[in-house]
């Protein structure tokens, strides 16, 4: 001991300085190997924790969305117990359709090329109600058969106080113009006409309530028209039907309990499995639901198909904006994609349902009640369709927050949460050898009314879809928190392993070279 102390006073001061170095050198390589060692466990921690999280989060969201997938599946199938089925026999959502007339001001103008002058009055509420009577389901539960009741009803509580149903409205003579287009094809039935006109000193244009405008009538002309087969013999002349005895023919509808793709979907439509008026087999098809649901689980994507009764076709619909909001309930919003308005010219395509018209127009003459007339459907106030079919007649001024159509979808369960079904009915107009046909100056499309229908939901039902899909966003939340903490760990994991990576090569490099002088 003695010895060493002697050599240590004999060492310079910069050697013993050395010497002390190299001393807390080894006390510092042995606290880093010892933290190496913690920092890896807690690295390796974190790497098990990461990992279970992660692994239980994506089990607990594949599960939860197998779960929900299968009970919004079930609860949206047409099918006992569920309440969908019960709003679809007989729906307590409100059902409305409104009516805007136009008043036609100056008829005897139009001999002198002056273009109608139209007045819009309205809207007259009419409450719908739809009641289906189930007759038979399939024995696998995939059809269901029933038939159907539905009523138009005036709402006076929800109509202006200065508007009534009995309002007298002047507009074009319909059944005149209808019957003048059969006519024309032959010589003996214009001659026929031009003498039935004469007779009961019938006019091109006529005075009429709105009720009988909407639901029909008949008078001396119409009678005669019976005559000549014209018109139906056991029918009245009417743009719409009310309590249609047809509605007693069977339907039939997919329930979807074998494809929840198919729910609601037509099979079977008024006794019909298909048509017989268009020019194809194609278009002779019924797709599509009644309108008010869809499948559950659309997306912005999917278009969708619904089978409109007073058009007598299937119509489908594009998304048009994939989020609109209804009381915090998120949609889909769909609205008719460009092609369906396109002539045959220019989508030859649109021929098969005879669209030999001008842009922005539909043939439905053959859905009327007196076939083969020139009825031609439009968006309201000629929106969308060709100008000059706006400039040839006044007071028509079209806005698209009012007058374009839309069904507002909830995207999850496929439940029409908001819809405004808006059409308008237009009649073509072109000169004859017809009385007062021959005095028209133009083709002219006159405007005669247009509607819009709306729904609005049950309290039960909306309270019902709100509320699942506040579960359902609840479970998916938690189910990514957990996914998330994983994914978080995970990070951390790593960039706690390039820290430990980078130390670990630092305390390797000291150790493989030591400090010397």
């Amino acid at each position: 001991m003695a010895e060493n102390g002697r050599e240590d006073e004999n060492l310079s001061e910069d050697t013993l300085l050395i010497k002390e170095n190299l001393k807390q050198e080894k006390k510092v390589t042995k606290y880093s190997h010892r933290l190496i060692i913690y920092t890896i466990i807690f690295v390796l921690i974190l790497f098990i924790t990461s990992f279970i999280l992660t692994i239980s989060g994506g089990v607990l969201w594949f599960v939860t969305y197998k779960d929900i997938h299968t009970q919004v599946t079930h609860e949206m199938s047409l099918q006992n117990g569920t309440l969908i089925y019960e709003q679809w026999i007989a729906p307590d959502a409100r059902i409305y359709k409104d009516f805007y007339i136009f008043n036609w001001t100056n008829p005897s103008d139009l001999a002198l090329g002056i273009a109608p002058k139209l007045i819009e009055v309205g809207p007259y509420r009419y409450r719908e109600y739809r009641n289906k009577t189930v007759t038979a389901v399939s024995e696998n539960g995939c059809h269901v058969i029933y038939t159907q009741h539905k009523l138009f009803v005036f709402d006076r509580g929800a109509t202006s106080v200065d508007l009534s149903e009995d309002d007298v409205i002047q507009t074009l003579n319909l059944p005149l113009a209808g019957a003048v287009h059969i006519a024309k094809k032959s010589i003996f039935l214009t001659a026929a006409l031009n003498s039935i006109i004469l007779e009961t000193n019938s006019s091109l244009y006529k005075s009429l309530t709105v009720k009988q405008l909407i639901w029909g009538y008949e008078d001396d002309f119409i009678k005669e028209l019976k005559k000549l087969y014209i018109f139906p013999k056991d029918k009245n002349f009417s743009i719409f039907i009310n309590d249609n005895p047809q509605d007693q023919e069977p339907s039939i509808v997919n329930t979807g309990v074998c494809d929840s793709k198919a729910l609601g979907e037509f099979i079977q439509w008024d006794g019909n499995r298909q048509m017989d008026i268009w020019g194809d087999q194609y278009a002779n098809m019924i797709n599509g639901t009644e309108g008010f649901f869809f499948r559950p689980f659309l997306n912005s994507n999917d278009r969708i198909t619904f089978f409109v009764d007073d058009a007598m076709r299937s119509i489908e619909l594009a998304c048009k904006n994939s989020h609109t909001e209804h009381k915090g309930i998120d949609t889909l919003r769909y609205g008719l994609p460009l092609y369906f308005l396109q002539n045959a010219s220019c989508n030859p395509a649109n021929a098969r349902w005879y669209q030999f018209c001008p842009q922005g127009l539909f043939y439905i003459g053959n859905s009327s009640i007196m076939p083969d007339v020139p009825a031609y459907g439009s968006k309201p106030h000629f929106l969308d369709a060709d100008p000059n079919l706006l400039s040839n007649v006044s007071g028509l001024f079209p806005d698209r927050e009012i007058h374009d159509l839309f069904v507002d979808i909830e995207p999850t369960t496929g439940v029409t949460i908001a819809v405004h079904n808006r059409v308008q009915i237009n009649f073509k107009l072109e000169r004859t050898e017809i009385v007062y046909f021959n005095e028209i100056p133009s083709l002219l499309y006159l405007p005669i009314l247009y509607s819009d229908e709306s729904i609005t939901l049950s309290k039960e039902l909306y309270t019902h879809i709100s509320s699942k899909l506040n579960t359902i966003d609840l479970v998916f939340s938690i189910s990514l928190v957990v996914v998330v903490a994983g994914l978080f760990c995970l990070l951390a994991s790593t960039v706690s392993s390039c820290c430990l990576l980078t130390n670990i090569r630092s305390v390797l490099k000291k150790d493989s070279n030591p400090s010397s002088d």
